[in-house]
């Protein structure tokens, strides 16, 4: 797309490290990043609020009396997971309920890894009363596989999800998750590449886009 000269370019870097990323940007003025923030181009930079979606997601567990909580990440070279994961982590210690490592499984945000999280999860042997998914394709997996092995959602373990994919609501149980707001980072970026494309300045640092935390009955309350 840089030698076609596309008058913009919307560009969803997933793991590309920071300096390659950096670099592109500083080279070609036209580009658009959705899903990461990169220092010093905050204004061609579309994000999601990570860091409160996961604070929204811990605080509903601990709020339905979990304690004995499991994750299921995304890559550790993938910053949005590393976002949801810290503040998780975060917002669990700071209400006395500290994150174990041993229940802490590194997917890639698709439908297999949330399988073999929760595989490993249960065959832990580890005391367990929920797992945060940090993407619904994984809790999707991980809700197949309590399927398999005859363990009941939420009645014998409450999921947690963070995108809120078109299926989230399809699902039985409908998967409790955290909404991202993509119709409106979609806009956001478009509008911003339509400025590039007439030789406009972005408008300036971009806000992050706040999530929203949706119930719905994946999740039980336990006191």
């Amino acid at each position: 797309m840089r030698q076609r000269q596309c008058d913009a370019i919307i560009l969803f870097p997933g793991e590309l490290p920071d300096a390659a990323l950096t670099a592109l940007l500083r080279e070609q003025a036209n580009v658009v990043v959705i899903h990461r923030s990169v220092v010093g181009f905050e204004d061609r930079c579309v994000q999601v609020d990570n860091a409160t979606g996961a604070r929204l997601a811990a605080r509903h567990l601990i709020d339905c009396g979990h304690r004995d909580i499991g994750v299921i990440s995304g890559p550790a070279t993938n910053p949005e997971s590393v976002q949801r994961l810290a503040a998780f982590a975060d917002t669990l210690a700071g209400a006395g309920v500290p994150l174990d490592p041993a229940l802490v499984f590194a997917g890639d945000f698709r439908l297999a890894s949330g399988r073999q999280g929760m595989a490993k999860l249960l065959a832990g042997g580890r005391p367990l009363s929920a797992v945060f998914c940090l993407s619904d394709q994984m809790a999707f997996g991980a809700l197949d596989y309590c399927r398999s092995v005859g363990v009941a959602v939420p009645e014998r373990l409450s999921l947690l999800g963070f995108d809120d994919v078109e299926f989230a609501e399809l699902m039985h149980p409908r998967l409790t998750t955290v909404r991202q707001p993509i119709t409106l980072l979609a806009r956001t970026a478009v509008e911003i590449a339509l400025r590039l494309s007439r030789s406009g300045a972005p408008s300036g640092p971009q806000a992050l886009l706040t999530p929203q935390l949706m119930l719905r009955d994946s999740v039980r309350r336990l006191a």
